[in-house]
């Protein structure tokens, strides 16, 4: 398995005009924090979607300040049941 890079993700944001971004708690953060995010063209994105694990306010404001045409959701589940989004 290759590492992951998130130049690449980046790259395939931009070039596919990702609009729905459902990611992972770490790809939330790197999304929000990493330098390399203002060397692309992200506005293609209506909503980023993550679950598995709660995230603050103070993440999620720093996620929207990257893409702030976006909306955020964090998606609840329990086994074997349907999931729940919420939004802001």
């Amino acid at each position: 398995m290759q590492k992951f890079e998130i130049g690449s993700l980046l790259e395939l944001i931009q070039r596919h005009r990702v609009s729905v971004a459902a990611v992972v708690p770490p790809l939330v953060l790197a999304l929000a924090k990493n330098p390399l995010v203002d060397n692309f063209d992200l506005s293609s994105i209506r909503m980023v979607l993550s679950g598995a694990a709660p995230l603050g306010k103070e993440l999620e404001a720093a996620l929207l300040s990257r893409v702030p045409q976006a909306v955020f959701g964090q998606v609840r589940s329990l086994p074997l049941s349907p999931a729940a989004a919420t939004t802001n």
